[in-house]
């Protein structure tokens, strides 16, 4: 009898990233950020999304967005990362600094006072991004908003 050579197993090793990477852009940019050691609890909550086989789209499209929110201001490369991933899979981000508000595509999130009258209506930051996926909005920007004579105003318009 000839015994077969079987893989090692190695625990929380390429083999398993290697599966993940499989999985498509989404799931290699999560498994790149799970396995960088900057959160153990972050490392935890990618396990868990697949613990049962792979994840679907939208569960990897709301992973990627949770995780990019999580870690994007101390860690940029692995933001970037996490970015990356969801435009190979036709997910965009919607930044909409210097757009003129819409309350159908923007999420008023505060008034940024101006003496500037041109600029009034005008988004002067977004303070979380939104994104789409093709022409379906994930999550709209919240944003700040100039306001011509907004000055000691309050927030009554």
């Amino acid at each position: 009898m000839t015994e077969r050579p079987r893989a090692p197993a190695v625990s929380g090793a390429p083999p398993r990233r290697a599966a993940l990477a499989a999985s498509g852009p989404m799931a290699e940019a999560l498994a790149e950020v799970a396995g960088s050691g900057i959160s153990q609890a972050l490392a935890q909550q990618v396990e868990r999304l697949f613990a049962e086989g792979p994840a679907g789209r939208e569960a990897l499209v709301e992973a990627c967005i949770g995780c990019r929110d999580q870690i994007a201001e101390r860690h940029p490369r692995l933001a970037g990362t996490l970015l990356d991933g969801l435009n190979r899979a036709g997910v965009r981000e919607i930044v909409a600094d210097g757009q003129r508000f819409d309350p159908r595509v923007h999420e008023a999130f505060g008034i940024e006072p101006t003496e500037m009258p041109e600029l009034h209506d005008v988004v002067a930051e977004t303070v979380k991004r939104g994104y789409a996926d093709g022409d379906r909005v994930i999550r709209v920007p919240q944003v700040a908003v100039y306001r011509h004579g907004a000055l000691g105003a309050g927030t009554a318009p």
